[in-house]
């Protein structure tokens, strides 16, 4: 059977969209229209790095091309992992602080050139913020743990981020995080069913963190 067909195109960036990626009856919708996403798990071309920090157009044009090859496959979605371990992207300060969202101020309008690549090939976006399968930075740990640092990230970051990108119609949702299982620590009673991890006893769940795995209240 041929591929699934991507949701038609959205209006223009400068024009209020009125075709957004909704749920609809449990199930997705493109514009009020059922739609079955299918694309690639691109992850990255350079880990935690391709967003940010003065891309250059070289490295636009590879991310593109990805876009590119999707859209003749017949794919109309893609996943882009963003600060994956935090390395390059967001900036800490010496505590561990967040205090920019990349070394150039590019972040931002980065994404949104992709977006917008990403919308005359119709194809929706769907960025992934962190890495659990990982997750060796001890900065970004501590934003698990620390509440002023996770603040200073939803502050300098987050709402920026989404408050500028809202409006992008390729905007297809956020990812948290990729496989928070892998950071968790599992086999957890808890009296709250929503933190109890005793179902991911014997699962493998907890590999990223061996020594120091998050309690799933923090997750």
């Amino acid at each position: 059977s041929p591929p699934p067909s991507p949701p038609s195109s959205p209006p223009p960036p400068s024009s209020p969209p009125s075709a957004r990626l909704t749920v609809l009856n449990r199930t997705l919708a493109w514009d009020g229209v059922p739609v079955f996403l299918s694309g690639v798990n691109l992850a990255w071309l350079r880990y935690g790095n391709d967003f940010g920090n003065g891309q250059s157009n070289a490295h636009f044009c590879a991310l593109k091309d990805v876009l590119v090859n999707t859209s003749r496959a017949g794919g109309n979605s893609m996943r882009v992992w963003l600060h994956v371990e935090g390395y390059k992207t967001p900036v800490f300060d010496a505590d561990g602080v967040v205090v920019a969202t990349d070394s150039t101020g590019s972040l931002i309008s980065d994404m949104r050139r992709y977006l917008r690549a990403a919308r005359q090939l119709d194809i929706l976006i769907f960025f992934v913020l962190w890495n659990g399968a990982v997750l060796k930075h001890q900065r970004v740990k501590d934003l698990f743990s620390d509440m002023s640092k996770l603040d200073s990230y939803i502050d300098t970051v987050l709402v920026p981020m989404v408050r500028s990108l809202r409006d992008e119609p390729a905007l297809g949702g956020w990812d948290v995080i990729n496989e928070p299982e892998g950071s968790v620590a599992a086999d957890v009673a808890d009296p709250n069913p929503c933190y109890d991890t005793t179902p991911l006893a014997r699962t493998g769940a907890g590999w990223a963190q061996p020594t120091e795995p998050i309690p799933m209240e923090q997750v």
